[in-house]
């Protein structure tokens, strides 16, 4: 699933569920200037989200690209690109100008403002890959970028590149960046991190079972641990 935006404003509150076959006739050409997720109104687990999931069988999920000005993923809303048949997770990948925040219910809630494109329950391949490039990113009150396998499979590869920060607060102990193998085969992928200032508060997870990667960009100050 593509996900192109031009000189317009997508917003999505409560119970919105956009899923490939549906919205990539409609909305490949429209949205450029802000995407809005919020999942306040969600009920029964069911809450706002973009979804290119492989359910059951055989084949590959989606992948996911969103291209705007910023995104907003709130209240437990989520991008979802991953598989529990036999194939592989999809690809997710955020182009924005300027922010990217993920912030959930701050730990109220069992869900999380997510981008996952994770190997779960019945699921045999490896997890998708999520790469983020924007001038800012923000994970907080439960917001998480994860990769990670549940099942038969290895986890994603996960890269943040911002000209500015990425900032990640894990007061409610549940916000973070993941891609680590809790199934029997498989073995989890790699972090990479490339910003001017990163600030990690209040026991951020970044949790891998392979190499993670930080990248200061010059004339910046390189870290900012809480």
């Amino acid at each position: 699933m593509k996900f192109r935006c031009n000189p317009a404003l997508l917003l999505a509150f409560g119970l919105v569920m956009l899923k490939a076959a549906t919205i990539l006739p409609y909305l490949v050409k429209l949205y450029r200037d802000m995407v809005k997720l919020d999942g306040s109104f969600g009920r029964n687990g069911i809450t706002s989200a973009i979804i290119s999931d492989l359910l059951s069988g055989i084949g590959k999920a989606g992948n996911i690209q969103v291209n705007t000005g910023s995104l907003f993923v709130l209240n437990g809303a989520q991008l979802s690109s991953s598989t529990n048949g036999q194939g592989d997770a999809g690809n997710i990948t955020i182009n924005a100008r300027d922010i990217v925040s993920f912030e959930g219910f701050g730990g109220k809630s069992d869900l999380p403002s997510i981008a996952t494109n994770t190997v779960v329950d019945n699921g045999i391949g490896n997890a998708g890959n999520i790469r983020v490039n924007a001038r800012a990113l923000f994970l907080k009150n439960g917001g998480q970028l994860n990769a990670s396998s549940f099942a038969n499979g290895g986890g994603g590869n996960i890269f943040i590149d911002t000209s500015d920060t990425i900032s990640i607060d894990s007061s409610d102990k549940q916000s973070g960046i993941l891609t680590f193998i809790s199934g029997n085969t498989g073995k989890g992928g790699n972090i990479q991190l490339t910003t001017g200032l990163l600030s990690l508060m209040n026991g951020v997870t970044l949790k891998e079972y392979s190499v993670s990667n930080f990248v200061p960009r010059k004339q910046k100050q390189a870290t900012s641990l809480g």
